[in-house]
């Protein structure tokens, strides 16, 4: 939670708070509407959810092709990362 703060100058506080907030939501909405799919249907409920999340469904679209693009370059960097931190000759102790 540090490198997060740190990088957003958020308190800690803060940033516990924002992942708190997230958590309490979520189990306050499967708390209240896990059994509302079964009484209108998995596609009303599913697109209800999806507008209620984001103004339009092609904001959740560019949002998935962001976080997509975001996880390939991170996935690169990683694994460039790690190719480069291994030693170049193995020895044997």
């Amino acid at each position: 939670m540090g490198n997060l703060g740190a990088r957003t100058r958020f308190r800690a506080f803060v940033v516990a708070l924002a992942f708190g907030l997230y958590a309490a939501g979520t189990m306050i909405a499967l708390t209240a509407f896990s059994s509302w799919s079964d009484h209108v249907g998995r596609r009303p409920a599913l697109i209800t959810g999806l507008l209620l999340s984001a103004p339009n469904v092609l904001v959740v679209l560019v949002a998935r092709v962001l976080g997509g693009l975001d996880a390939g370059i991170a996935v690169a960097a990683v694994a460039i990362q790690v190719s480069g931190a291994q030693p170049s000759t193995i020895t044997v102790l």
